[in-house]
């Protein structure tokens, strides 16, 4: 029995066993059928205040599950899975339509398109790349794309062809500085000049570095989004490998200290009238997503097998409750105690 809840596959199985898991069988079908009535309803809590609940994808095969699903919109398209196990870059024709269909898919829901994010644990062969000591602290995200600036600008080039497909936004990785965003921002000017038009879609950025979540303020006047990319922000914030399995146990993402500095980049992002989101893995956590809408954050972009979930969770509690819970949160001291906390409330 291959039983992927508890991630065991289990042997020597006897009449007891097998009534026991034709049981858990059961369970797993019903709920997955209640969870279907979650379909089509309108995202929001028990006391009708509404949320995004938008879909992480890699393909167009992911984006027709998230139509199937009903989602909000696509929070974050990995364009990168275009490129990796090819021999050469995606054309600018090939690139048009893939972005064209994913756009007529969602048809008129918001759709973020992050420009290409090599590095680290996603590379790819046709670029001549040197070796790095430590590929999370180097060239990556949009600093290889400012290196390779013909790759980002075809990238940039095809995705403006589209804007006038859907709601597109264009979402820029690794942000660690001003000066990245005014360089995006000069050449996307100048690729409509080329194209000869006008900005239909929105520009924004992953926070997902330190200088980016603390500089949060000033960056926002500079961009019309931010999507909060937990993943990267966490092990970046805290100095922890999160793909080292002997790090797991440092891996705490319900810190006290890291919900504030989500906190501190919604309020920046309020203050300045721009739209906010998240699209790490947290987004879809049912211990975190209650927390971080009591932070004031009200889209969250997760996986599509977590969307039914987190509509089902933010059906039964009201906007009250989660402000509360996470004011209460915000003043302990660990993990621990955060998750305790939330089981107390949910």
């Amino acid at each position: 029995i291959l039983d992927t809840h508890d991630n065991i596959i289990v042997t020597n199985i006897n009449d007891e066993i097998l009534s026991q898991y034709k049981s858990k069988k059961q369970v797993y079908i019903n709920t997955k059928n209640l969870l279907n009535n979650y379909i089509d309803k309108k995202s929001s809590t028990k006391d009708n205040h509404n949320i995004d609940i938008l879909s992480n994808i890699s393909s167009i095969d992911d984006a027709q599950k998230a139509k199937k699903l009903n989602s909000d919109g696509i929070g974050l398209f990995r364009t990168e899975y275009l490129y990796i196990g090819q021999k050469e870059a995606p054309s600018l024709d090939k690139q048009i339509d893939t972005y064209k269909k994913i756009l007529k898919i969602m048809n008129g829901k918001k759709v973020v398109i992050r420009t290409f994010d090599f590095g680290s644990d996603k590379d790819v062969s046709f670029l001549d790349k040197k070796d790095e000591q430590n590929p999370n602290l180097g060239m990556r995200g949009i600093r290889l794309g400012l290196v390779e600036k013909e790759l980002l600008k075809t990238q940039l080039k095809a995705l403006l062809s589209v804007q006038e497909e859907g709601i597109l936004y264009i979402m820029i990785p690794l942000i660690s500085h001003l000066s990245e965003i005014l360089d995006v921002k000069e050449l996307l000017n100048t690729i409509e000049l080329e194209l000869n038009i006008t900005k239909q879609y929105k520009f924004g950025i992953m926070i997902e570095t330190p200088s980016s979540a603390l500089n949060a303020s000033l960056l926002a006047t500079h961009v019309d989004f931010f999507s909060i990319c937990t993943n990267d922000l966490y092990q970046y914030t805290y100095a922890i490998d999160r793909l080292n399995e002997a790090l797991e146990s440092y891996y705490q993402p319900l810190d006290p200290t890291f919900l504030h500095l989500i906190k501190q980049i919604i309020t920046a992002a309020d203050a300045a009238g721009i739209e906010v989101s998240m699209c790490g893995e947290l987004a879809g956590d049912l211990t975190a997503a209650p927390i971080l809408y009591g932070l004031g954050l009200k889209s969250f972009s997760m996986s599509n097998a977590s969307i039914l979930q987190i509509k089902e969770l933010f059906s039964n509690l009201s906007h009250e409750s989660m402000v509360e819970l996470s004011n209460r949160c915000l003043a302990l001291d660990n993990e621990k105690d955060v998750i305790k906390e939330v089981h107390k409330t949910v």
